[in-house]
């Protein structure tokens, strides 16, 4: 019997790929590639903005220093956030990895500040590669800083009030600034001319983002179709996000008329009208289905597609103001794919 019992726990000890399963399961790893598409998009167009003549060049190195820092960043805000959660989790999410036990709580939370730490040391020294001075270090430092900040104030204290959704789209602001964060804003000279493009990309995507996240919070609710309050949220989630798409589709014309990339011919801005109408009504279309039946298995198909949209809203936008690269918004649109083939196994929300 003893022998018996020693096979069965030799039988259910986890596997390195179970172990690796419950990491990327707790990390959500199938959102990831929408948080790079927003440092992609950052850094492309401070590319342009820095630029006398209006090219397009880009430091391989300083923007994949971004890209890692970016992820440990949001990594680690995902793990934080079942760490403070553990509670509610056990008793509504169960099968969640840390309250299932598949992995430590104590880790998890040290893994969570490790990769917090990594992620301001790591865009730190993007911003010295970039700029080889310490002077230019500053701007990664402070927003990578500030969005960790960010992550640790919504994960810990305000995630359960109105304040956490706009506090999750300041924290998509803030990764749109931090790709840009090692160029644009390092040259003090042009400081308002290259980093107003910036901060307003920013602020429409963190507005999508509010949205979404109002949305998101019925995603579990099963009472929402009898609910005024819940309902109320479904509706200022879908208004957000619509806000959000009309201000960033309206984004070439805005720079054309502030001349944000006065040197270089911008794309047309009817093309760049219907390509933004191709990727946000079915984000649109699922949002309303959702809101009709109130089910949470529809909100959370339509939360999953809507954090999907961002990567193609990133590539367009990239398109918009770099049409002379329209390799590198092909580069940000095929982050879908990973996006897509990971969600079947990883739930984004």
């Amino acid at each position: 019997a003893a022998i018996k019992n020693d096979y069965n726990a030799g039988m259910n000890k986890p596997t390195f790929r179970s172990r690796c399963h419950s990491w990327l399961k707790l990390a959500r790893i199938s959102a990831l590639p929408s948080a790079l598409s927003n440092v992609a998009l950052g850094y492309g167009v401070a590319s342009v903005l820095v630029q006398a003549n209006g090219s397009f060049q880009v430091n391989p190195i300083g923007l994949a220093g971004l890209l890692l820092a970016s992820s440990c960043l949001y990594l680690a805000g995902m793990i934080l956030n079942d760490v403070f959660d553990i509670d509610q989790d056990r008793q509504q999410r169960p099968h969640r990895p840390l309250p299932a036990g598949e992995i430590p709580i104590s880790m998890a939370k040290f893994a969570g500040y490790l990769l917090l730490a990594l992620g301001i040391g790591i865009a730190t020294a993007a911003g010295w590669w970039e700029q080889a001075t310490l002077m230019g270090t500053i701007p990664a430092l402070l927003t990578a800083s500030l969005l960790a900040a960010a992550i640790l104030a919504y994960d810990k204290i305000w995630k359960t009030t109105w304040v956490a959704p706009w506090l999750m789209g300041g924290c998509r602001f803030l990764n749109v600034v931090l790709g840009a964060s090692t160029l644009a804003f390092a040259d003090r000279s042009s400081y308002l001319g290259t980093a107003t493009p910036i901060l307003w990309l920013g602020f429409c995507l963190g507005i999508y983002v509010a949205g979404v996240t109002w949305f998101a919070r019925q995603e579990a609710n099963s009472t929402a179709a009898r609910d005024s309050k819940f309902r109320f949220e479904l509706q200022l989630g879908n208004g957000l996000m619509l806000v959000a798409m009309i201000a960033m589709a309206s984004s070439v014309w805005i720079g054309k008329q502030l001349n944000w990339l006065p040197d270089q011919e911008q794309s047309d801005g009817m093309m760049f009208l219907m390509l933004f109408g191709l990727i946000g009504l079915p984000v649109l279309r699922r949002n309303w289905n959702a809101m009709t039946a109130a089910n949470p298995r529809m909100i959370q198909m339509a939360v999953g597609q809507a954090l999907r949209s961002i990567i193609l809203f990133d590539a367009a936008l990239c398109f918009g103001f770099i049409p002379q690269a329209p390799g590198y918004a092909i580069a940000i649109a095929c982050l879908l794919i990973p996006s897509f083939l990971l969600s079947r196994w990883f739930k984004p929300t």
